[in-house]
């Protein structure tokens, strides 16, 4: 447990780093502090150079957009690469 103050009140929750949040999620540390400095994660804080990201905190959706639809974090795809070429072969959302 990490105990964090915030305007002289004592505040007692877990707290988990971006390269913890990073290993539970599967993406690397600095797409988790980018996802911070965004405010796609709720509840994180700002403290000095280190992101505080609560316990509980789920992964956020990619919001990216591929072939029209959204993608999110756990899609799988197909693909067969013929020397520069990709070719998207299955897709399952």
């Amino acid at each position: 447990m990490k105990l964090f103050r915030m305007g002289g009140v004592r505040m007692e929750l877990e707290w988990i780093t971006t390269q913890e949040a990073g290993s539970k999620w599967g993406v690397k540390a600095r797409h988790v502090q980018a996802l911070c400095a965004k405010g796609r994660i709720s509840g994180v804080v700002r403290l000095g150079r280190t992101w505080l990201i609560p316990k509980n905190a789920t992964k956020p959706t990619d919001g990216r957009v591929h072939n029209g639809r959204v993608r999110d974090g756990d899609t799988s795809a197909i693909v067969k690469s013929n020397g520069n070429q990709s070719i998207l072969i299955d897709q399952t959302y």
